[in-house]
């Protein structure tokens, strides 16, 4: 009997997450973007005629809202508790400008991001170095590009556009924390291979011209390859190539590099072995019930300019964030129960959260209390979506 009622409740608890948990979650995020859509047209026209940073301090608004409206659910829903370590109160202290710089394991990994961000108050200032075929999510694929993120083709990166995206960030009024994945996709063993061989095919080291004028800088190939330092454990070979680029780029206007070093609950077994990461629909089924978040603040001064030694550098980073989370899949419990310890509980930010549900909901609401506004919905959801993709296609982004 008591088997019985075992089961009985993994079905009701597994019928609940996915019958009704995440289809509520999907419908509020993703039926929400005509109405945001419509309120960043609304802004951007009124705007059209005034310095590009006061529009971008309206959009960044408008992507805080949005962003603390994912936080309530994919946080505080969760119930997830978020435990940080390193120079985090140094990071939370004071808001600037930052290159995050994070181990990527996961589809939740950009959420995280918003955990960190939301602590500082940039949380309107995250930009992301995201993959191409992300330009194809109806809506929000041209919104991404418009608000300042960054599309490059992993199997054809093209060096000068990533520059042009970034040369927008460059105005001394607009805020940034470009969130950047050096390990360009998730970890995995069986992806293990693939990203040691993209890591010595794609860093022919490119060569950045002096930058004292201002102008953006001009980019050419050296031809020549590296061959990483180590075989790391936990995280597959950065490559540097799009991360020094960006550096590079923003640097003026770069206060730190913050180097995020993430582990899932999750992710290990009872006996320290690793697992794949919980993805969105596990996150969201509360497979995780603590993320921690170790933070390393490195003053832009002490990244090194040049490329080659850039490299270096980040395969050192590299290097230290792999013994850093190693304790965690250590077979030993003890070992495992000290790593997580070091973590601290973050302050919550509930009531950013909550105000970012009630803005989203007051935006959304009208559009379907009339026929009228039903239609724009729909609209918008079409038309817009097609705009976007044209408007991507002929800019050829990435």
């Amino acid at each position: 009997m008591p088997a019985v009622v075992a089961r009985l409740k993994r079905f009701v608890r597994s019928a609940f997450f996915n019958v009704v948990w995440i289809p509520s979650v999907a419908v509020v995020l993703a039926g929400s973007a005509p109405p945001y859509i419509v309120a960043w047209v609304v802004w951007r026209g009124a705007t059209a005629f005034l310095p590009k940073w006061v529009y971008q301090v309206g959009d960044d608004f408008l992507y805080f809202i949005y962003q603390n409206c994912v936080l309530f659910f994919f946080e505080y829903m969760t119930g997830v508790q978020v435990l940080v370590d390193g120079d985090y109160k140094e990071i939370f202290s004071k808001k600037e400008n930052a290159i995050y710089l994070g181990n990527h394991q996961s589809t939740v990994d950009w959420v995280l991001s918003n955990m960190v961000a939301v602590r500082q108050g940039s949380l309107g200032n995250l930009r992301y170095v995201m993959k191409s075929s992300l330009q194809q999510i109806p809506l929000y694929g041209l919104y991404f590009y418009e608000h300042g993120c960054i599309y490059v083709n992993r199997g054809n990166f093209d060096p000068e556009k990533m520059i042009a995206g970034l040369s927008y960030l460059r105005h001394p009024r607009i805020n940034t924390w470009m969130v950047v994945f050096p390990e360009g996709t998730r970890y995995g063993l069986a992806r293990k291979p693939r990203s040691t061989s993209n890591a010595i095919d794609n860093s022919a080291p490119l060569q950045l011209a002096a930058q004292q004028d201002g102008n953006l800088p001009d980019v050419k190939k050296e031809g020549s390859l590296r061959t990483p330092k180590v075989e790391l454990k936990h995280h597959l070979t950065p490559k540097s190539r799009g991360t020094w680029l960006a550096l590079q780029t923003l640097r003026q206007q770069t206060n730190a590099v913050y180097s995020a070093s993430v582990v899932y609950d999750g992710c290990i077994d009872e006996t320290g072995k690793r697992r794949v990461a919980p993805q969105i629909l596990g996150f969201l089924r509360r497979e995780s019930k603590w993320i921690y978040i170790h933070l390393k603040r490195i003053p832009i001064d002490e990244v090194p300019s040049r490329e080659a030694d850039f490299q270096a550098w980040l395969d050192d980073l590299f290097t230290e964030k792999d013994k850093l989370i190693g304790d965690f899949f250590s077979p030993d419990a003890e070992t495992r129960s000290r790593a997580l310890a070091r973590g601290k509980p973050a302050r919550s930010h509930l009531a950013a959260a909550i105000f970012g549900l009630v803005t989203m909901a007051a935006i959304s609401i009208p559009f379907f209390l009339s026929s009228a506004g039903k239609a724009l919905y729909w609209k918008v959801t079409i038309f817009g979506s097609l705009i976007g993709y044209s408007r991507l296609a002929l800019a050829a982004v990435a």
